[in-house]
């Protein structure tokens, strides 16, 4: 399907179409910004549209907006992912890119998603369709349904009040078991045997999962670490956590969390994680939204001091209601 519509968009003056991963190699350049109308919505970095296409997928741009447009074989849709730039361009953009679609394949929807509150509402104006349901039962909207939960309490080394109990809990249990460490490049210390067989998740990884984890070893082997920062947790020289993060925009995005089984251990090593992020100039920590709302009411539970990261999902006039 990429070659399609790299074909059919090349076509069109104006329009810059690139593979993804040739977009990789030239370390994300082409992107006028990572803000969505001003505005961070969701993600910062090339990493998160690695992970969401999958590794696969055309960079779709003009002079003044882009997004990733990106085949969902599972639920037989295009999705132009996460658009950045001035808002009539990025609407522009994706008015062009829907009639292009829409009179090659008349059967196909165009869906876009991560829209911030502005582009949600011109999108409406230009009778785009916010859709309120999941589209597939077994795939879930994610982000849309249930919000980011960004971290921004004060970044005290243990945090008082009873609404921290979580937080001081999992201090108090491993502190001085476990060892810190963060890098700007990944310390090649056995990641991807954590990612696939190691983390406390990797015996019940489902479709879904393996995709994702796939396309992040893929990433750790062909994404320059610029702007992004790996988190490591040591229990004496056995790996017991790892997580990855990227910041372009002043807000830390995290795209990959993992620890071995141990209660407590992951808000342990998220809080770490957040403390390091603030002492390097960050306004917080983004821990993205959640596939289910337990996830969801975890997250402002254990991080009582937070903001919410709304977005939605829209489908073109042009494809038929589905």
């Amino acid at each position: 399907m990429n070659d399609e519509l790299e074909a059919l968009l090349s076509r069109e003056a104006g329009l810059r179409v690139v593979q993804l991963s040739t977009l990789v190699q030239t370390r994300g350049e082409q992107f006028p910004t990572f803000l969505q109308a001003g505005e961070d919505v969701h993600g910062s970095h090339m990493l998160f549209y690695w992970l969401r296409a999958r590794g696969r997928g055309l960079y779709v741009s003009d002079d003044n907006a882009a997004f990733v447009l990106s085949w969902r074989a599972d639920v037989a849709r295009l999705v132009a992912l996460r658009p950045v730039g001035d808002i009539d361009a990025i609407v522009n953009l994706l008015d062009t890119v829907a009639k292009l679609v829409s009179n090659e394949w008349p059967d196909i929807p165009l869906v876009v998603r991560y829209c911030g509150a502005a582009l949600s509402e011109r999108l409406a104006e230009r009778d785009w369709r916010s859709m309120s349901q999941v589209w597939a039962e077994d795939a879930p909207l994610d982000d849309e349904t249930h919000p980011e939960v960004i971290i921004t309490g004060q970044p005290v080394e243990v945090p008082e009040g009873p609404a921290y109990r979580p937080v001081r809990k999992s201090i108090l249990r491993h502190q001085g078991s476990f060892t810190y460490k963060s890098s700007p490049a990944p310390l090649h210390c056995g990641e991807i045997d954590f990612i696939a067989s190691q983390a406390a998740r990797a015996e019940n990884y489902d479709e879904l999962e393996v995709g994702f984890n796939q396309a992040l070893v893929s990433a750790i082997a062909a994404l320059p670490a610029t702007d992004m920062r790996y988190h490591y947790l040591f229990q004496d020289d056995k790996l017991a956590g790892l997580a990855i993060s990227a910041n372009t925009t002043g807000l830390t995005h995290s795209y990959y969390m993992g620890t071995t089984k141990a209660s407590r251990l992951s808000t342990y090593f998220q809080w770490l994680i957040y403390l390091e992020e603030r002492r390097m100039g960050s306004t917080g920590l983004n821990l993205g939204g959640s596939e289910t709302e337990s996830l969801h009411e975890f997250k402002m539970y254990t991080f009582p001091e937070h903001e919410l990261g709304r977005s939605q999902i829209f489908q073109s006039p042009c494809p038929p209601a589905f």
